[in-house]
């Protein structure tokens, strides 16, 4: 027998809800996944960017304090080639004060000589040390010179190396020590 016939209705308002239900769940759980990975990747790209910066500013700064080292010790080395040229600078000004002027001490030998009876034949100045080689026609005169030098700030410690008297005319040799002049 054959079964009787049945209609089949069918309902076109209602929708299949199961499967837009099942991709609905599958696309939260994608978003549940990429929302806070797409977060976390922006903080760790905003992360990345101030780190460089960071990066940048640690740079000039180390570029800074370098350049700041390296002044630092220019001026030093400045500094101290400033207070070696000043202590060359004192020993030279304390040099001048103490300078001695040769000129200054052969016008003292000059004023000493009583006139022309006194002939100087050599005048040796070493140092502080000045040794006369010369001869004089009159012993008073040669006393006369000698006294004129012991007299004179400048001369110190006057020694009568020799003194000879030949044939009417006396032969000496004197050293002495002098004094520096100071200006």
């Amino acid at each position: 027998m054959a079964e009787p016939e049945k209609d089949i209705y069918i309902n076109l308002l209602k929708r299949d809800t199961s499967r837009l239900i099942k991709n609905s769940i599958i696309i939260s759980a994608i978003l549940i996944f990429l929302i806070p990975a797409g977060l976390i990747g922006m903080q760790y790209r905003l992360a990345l960017d101030q780190l460089a910066r960071e990066q940048n500013i640690n740079t000039g700064i180390k570029a800074e304090i370098e350049a700041k080292q390296i002044s630092r010790e220019l001026l030093k080395a400045n500094q101290e080639l400033k207070n070696h040229i000043q202590k060359k600078n004192q020993a030279v000004e304390e040099a001048e004060k103490s300078r001695v002027s040769y000129i200054r001490v052969l016008d003292t030998i000059e004023q000493a000589v009583p006139g022309t009876t006194i002939l100087l034949e050599k005048i040796e100045i070493k140092d502080r040390d000045l040794i006369m080689n010369g001869c004089f026609y009159e012993p008073t005169d040669f006393t006369q010179f000698l006294l004129a030098l012991n007299q004179n700030p400048l001369i110190k410690n006057i020694k009568v190396l020799s003194s000879n008297i030949e044939e009417n005319k006396g032969i000496f040799t004197l050293h002495m020590e002098w004094e520096a002049e100071i200006k």
